[in-house]
């Protein structure tokens, strides 16, 4: 058993060093083919925190001979979760509504189909003092 009297705070933070905070995130988001009220470079500066997907291991069980086996089945994620900070006119809002409108139009009920509107989008881990 480790000798507790023996930790020292200032050996720990050393090691383990800033950590990932949430505002230690670069994310730049990518519009699909929209008018976007708000372009890419200016959206980066909006950006308040981001929160990267968690990911669980689902168990799927088995019966054999009377036995339950467990193994792994389905692997899932949690959605991604980011903060923007809204600018004065809303400009990212709107041009997330307008996202949205593209996926499904609730004054019109029109859909399009996904390679409309999904799009690919990087959320990347910045090093501290970067």
């Amino acid at each position: 058993m480790p000798d507790v009297r023996a930790f020292n705070i200032e050996a720990f933070k050393a090691r383990f060093g800033d950590g990932a905070k949430a505002s230690l995130f670069y994310y730049q988001p990518q519009w699909p083919a929209i008018d976007a009220d708000v372009n890419q470079q200016d959206a980066i500066y909006l950006v308040k925190t981001a929160q990267m997907p968690s990911t669980a291991l689902e168990e799927v069980t088995l019966n054999w001979q009377g036995f339950d086996w467990k193994f792994p089945g389905k692997h899932t994620y949690t959605d991604v979760v980011i903060t923007f900070n809204v600018d004065l006119k809303a400009k990212i809002r709107n041009t997330f509504e307008k996202w949205s409108n593209l996926c499904h139009n609730p004054v019109n009920n029109f859909y399009t189909t996904h390679n409309v509107y999904m799009v690919d989008q990087r959320l990347q881990i910045l090093e501290p003092g970067v």
